[in-house]
């Protein structure tokens, strides 16, 4: 954040550049499940239900899929997803991208 921030300060009004920071979400089926212990990537695809239900009341538990999170960041370098006015930081919720003001 601290580095989009500083980019959006700096390029941003001056350049016409839109300044994004992006966090896929919690993704289970990434390659960083690669090290870890092979009963545990063996659990991920029986647990997601479980994350699922939490979700359902705690929204940053929702576990997305690679392939959501890199629609996602498409649509957004594209241009078919655009934040408001103010706002630089985003990240799927449950599936749909939200967005946080920037501070300074």
């Amino acid at each position: 954040m601290l580095t989009a921030r500083s980019l959006e300060k700096e390029f941003g009004a001056r350049k016409n550049i839109d300044v994004i920071a992006f966090n896929p979400g919690l993704t289970g089926d990434t390659s960083l499940m690669a090290k870890q212990p092979a009963i545990l990537k063996l659990l991920i695809p029986a647990i997601r239900p479980l994350f699922y239900l939490i979700s359902l009341f705690k929204p940053a538990f929702f576990m997305g899929t690679a392939k959501r999170s890199a629609k996602a960041l498409a649509e957004l370098a594209l241009g078919k997803v655009v934040l408001p006015s103010g706002r630089i930081y985003t990240s799927p919720v449950r599936g749909k991208l939200t967005s946080q003001t920037a501070q300074n």
